[in-house]
């Protein structure tokens, strides 16, 4: 069962929403319906981020508007002082509403578009043979006295398009130190910042049929056998939300080497609440596969990841105010 697609003149937010039950084919049938509504108008596929929250056999999908694009489509045209009631009203319920988690806050976030020289997130030639990998690695620059290349083996060759029309290797890599679990077309990988969550990622082969397994987050979401997937891992680790990336927001750690980038390699946030982190931790501890050296590495890069997301709904609120609330607020007094 899929209920009717809610809009943003609809919500007088900067969301769709939608929901179904957690059989694939619905989960594909409802994915295609909101990604349609934000494509219907194609200023607002500049950046938005998809959030989809499980709960009593049921996924709650929430598109999410770049809050600024938001305004600028639904809410210019309309009479001033009702367009800023609106934003407004959005602002004041959100903060309201969302919690803050003063208590945890991320110590630093990873700026994809300030890397040092566009040389961070770029993979080492020698891949996992580079035989100075931890000492004097070939890669180590002479910037800040050193500045370490990744190393992985693991490399999308499949075709990727550009804004501007090219066509160009995707090249996406995954950062072997990082993989905890390697399943048959994923890999469950930690996150590079210090954040409670896990990475989902369509591992990439040798299948040319197959474009090596190449799937941006468009086509992953549209695929019943990820859907398929993506529930096997819930049952098993015990996430209770996803969120995937679009546009700008899709592209933010790629732009830095080509700004016309798009149909960048697919991958899912894996999102967990306190308690599901804590289980987490748990079920790696109890992992009879894992050696006890591999256990206590493992719990130590989890123990690392306990601090919660910045919230989108409360970054929304602060992107609206600075950069059109403040402008046309006081056009009214």
């Amino acid at each position: 069962m899929i209920t009717k697609l809610e809009d943003p003149e609809e919500l007088k937010s900067p969301y769709f929403k939608i929901q179904s039950t957690l059989e694939p084919h619905n989960l594909v049938e409802a994915s295609k319906i909101i990604l349609q509504g934000v494509n219907d108008k194609p200023m607002l596929t500049y950046s938005y981020c998809l959030e989809v929250l499980f709960k009593n056999d049921k996924a709650f999908f929430t598109l999410c508007l770049n809050p600024v694009l938001w305004f600028d489509v639904y809410l210019r045209k309309k009479d001033l002082e009702v367009s800023v009631k609106i934003a407004r009203t959005y602002v004041t319920n959100t903060r309201l509403t969302v919690s803050y988690e003063n208590d945890k806050i991320v110590p630093f976030e990873v700026e994809y578009n300030e890397t040092v020289n566009n040389l961070a997130f770029t993979l080492c030639e020698f891949g996992k043979s580079c035989k100075d990998r931890y000492n004097k690695c070939d890669s180590i620059t002479n910037i800040d006295n050193f500045l370490e290349y990744d190393h992985s083996d693991i490399i999308c060759k499949g075709t990727s398009k550009t804004r501007d029309g090219r066509e160009i290797v995707c090249n996406f890599y995954i950062l072997d130190d990082l993989v905890i679990w390697k399943r048959k077309n994923y890999c469950i990988m930690y996150r590079r910042e210090p954040i409670r969550g896990l990475l989902f990622v369509p591992c990439p082969d040798d299948d040319e049929k197959n474009n090596f397994n190449h799937f941006d987050n468009t086509t992953l979401i549209k695929n019943q056998l990820f859907w398929q997937d993506l529930l096997e891992e819930r049952e098993d680790l015990g996430f209770n939300s996803i969120s995937l990336n679009y546009g700008m927001w899709e592209t933010k750690q790629t732009r830095s080497k080509d700004k016309y980038i798009q149909n960048c390699h697919g991958y899912v946030y894996l999102n967990f609440d306190d308690v599901g982190w804590e289980n987490l931790k748990a079920k790696v501890y109890n992992d009879s596969n894992l050696t006890s050296l591999s256990i206590l590495f493992l719990r130590s890069m989890l123990d690392a990841r306990n601090f919660p997301e910045q919230n989108n709904c409360l970054r929304n609120c602060l992107e609206l105010e600075r950069f059109r609330l403040q402008i046309v607020e006081p056009q009214l007094t």
